[in-house]
């Protein structure tokens, strides 16, 4: 029923230790305090065994399909408050009608009086949760699985296991008057176990990192033939979310780099709602080199630099993150591997230097094909520290600029949002641009500025402002 090992290491190097010193605290709080109350640890057992047994249960469904993430994790959480409620209802009703009779009556008159209302709750929940499932994003049907999955196994754990639980301790009269045991060391040991084994777990889950030089080597040089162009460009997006909603835009862009930085800009000119935002990624060149990405926003008025944190998002309507707009996978910020050397294509494993790192761009683990021959990437799978897929990046029909070779035609896949984008790229060779594009104006839109450009540069016709839908 438990996920495979993997996953559960995994969710344990994701888990802050602090979070998870926090739970066995309370857990341990919660059982100790049963006993401390009346030497008895009838009420606290039965009600954690069950509820962390769901728990685990629903967690090892999650392998079913179900990413793990924080989100997901947080809806565990849920899973386990909600489900928690069944067993302290029949366990509080158990515990005040066995004072005055034998443990299998007073279970009995429990299941009898509790029994309806349980039911009729978790039919309620379940079927409510169920709903959620009817929904287009994918973290809230996931969320509705979860619950109706979290709370259909508590409910049924409860009136399955919970009365072999309660029936297999004996009396409070027998528990308090028996001499010798304790159970109480018991208790304190399991909770020092919850506190240590954890912090264990955490630092031996992130695997090892492996950096082949000639890897790096060839990463690098595939990085800056990338960054070394000076062209136009014009992407026709086609985007798919759901398999049911598409949508087409045209974005218009220009790349340039000089000794100092690479930098591209991106502005949205078709259709109407877009046109004028703009996003522009400023890269310096060298190691200690800090990359840049600004947002711009007319209808809004808003300038502003896009924060780390944000950087694994998507770009509104593109199919690509804001760490995908600077157009060429950062060598500083992965650890390199041979895969495969083939004569015509060469593949790569590329893993994150550090756990911050991996949050910037969002994943842990690359799977990177190049071509050998034009040193150009044709494609990468990205993983998180699970292995699981979580969106990727085909590029095919290559034409040349200056040194480097650039895709005509892009797809990506953003499993997550399941969401899909087919690009269609157009180049042209351009002289350096000015800097003046990639810099905020108040007096003129980038949009304005990069048109006027462009015409002076003769690719008006070549490559139009908006685009014709086929």
């Amino acid at each position: 029923f438990a996920a495979d090992a993997r996953v559960q290491w995994v969710s344990c190097s994701i888990a802050d230790s602090d979070s998870v010193v926090t739970i066995a605290s309370s857990d341990g709080a919660f059982v100790t305090d049963d006993y401390a109350a009346d030497h008895d640890l009838t009420v606290g057992s039965p009600v954690e065994l069950l509820t962390k047994f769901s728990t685990s249960l629903a967690l090892g469904g999650m392998t079913l399909g179900v990413t793990l993430g924080v989100a997901t994790s947080m809806f565990a959480a849920m899973v386990e408050g909600e489900g928690i409620n069944y067993t302290i209802h029949v366990v509080s009703r158990f515990v005040d009608l066995r004072a005055n009779r034998p443990s299998a009556d007073a279970l009995r008159d429990t299941l009898a009086a509790a029994g309806p209302a349980i039911r009729g709750n978790g039919i309620a929940l379940v079927a409510g949760c169920l709903v959620l499932c009817m929904s287009s994003l994918q973290p809230v049907r996931h969320l509705g699985a979860l619950l109706a999955t979290g709370m259909s196994l508590s409910y049924i754990l409860t009136f399955l296991m919970l009365p072999a639980l309660l029936l297999g301790r004996r009396s409070r009269e027998a528990v308090r008057h028996r001499s010798g045991f304790s159970s109480l060391p018991i208790v304190l040991l399991a909770l020092v176990a919850g506190l240590a084994i954890p912090s264990s777990v955490i630092a031996d889950a992130t695997p090892p990192r492996r950096d082949d030089p000639a890897a790096r080597a060839l990463m690098r040089e595939v990085a800056a033939l990338q960054r070394g162009s000076n062209r136009l460009f014009a992407m026709d997006i086609a985007l798919t979310v759901g398999d049911r909603m598409r949508s087409d835009r045209r974005i218009l862009g220009v790349a340039g780099a000089d000794a100092h930085a690479s930098r591209v800009l991106y502005v949205y000119s078709w259709p109407a709602t877009y046109r004028g935002m703009a996003l522009v990624t400023e890269d310096g060149i060298g190691s200690a080199a800090r990359g840049r990405v600004w947002l711009s926003m007319p209808a809004l008025g808003s300038f502003r630099e896009v924060d780390a944190p944000s950087l694994p998002l998507l770009v509104p309507g593109t199919g690509m993150t804001y760490e995908d707009a600077r157009g060429w996978i950062d060598p500083a910020k992965f650890a390199f591997a041979f895969v495969d050397r083939g004569r015509d294509e060469v593949t790569l494993d590329a893993s994150a230097v550090s756990d911050s790192v991996a949050a910037l761009v969002g994943c842990r683990r690359l799977k990177i094909r190049i071509d050998a021959r034009r040193r150009v990437v044709t494609g990468v799978e990205f993983n998180d520290a699970a292995g699981r897929l979580l969106r990727t990046f085909e590029a095919n029909d290559f034409v040349r600029i200056g040194r480097g070779w650039y895709p005509t035609s892009v797809r990506t896949s953003h499993f997550a949002q399941h969401l899909r984008a087919n690009i269609l790229y157009q180049y042209a060779a351009v002289a350096p641009p000015p800097m003046s594009l990639f810099r905020f104006d108040s007096t003129a839109s980038f949009i304005d500025r990069l048109g006027r450009w462009r015409d002076r540069m003769g690719n008006g016709r070549e490559l139009p402002d908006t685009l014709e839908v086929r």
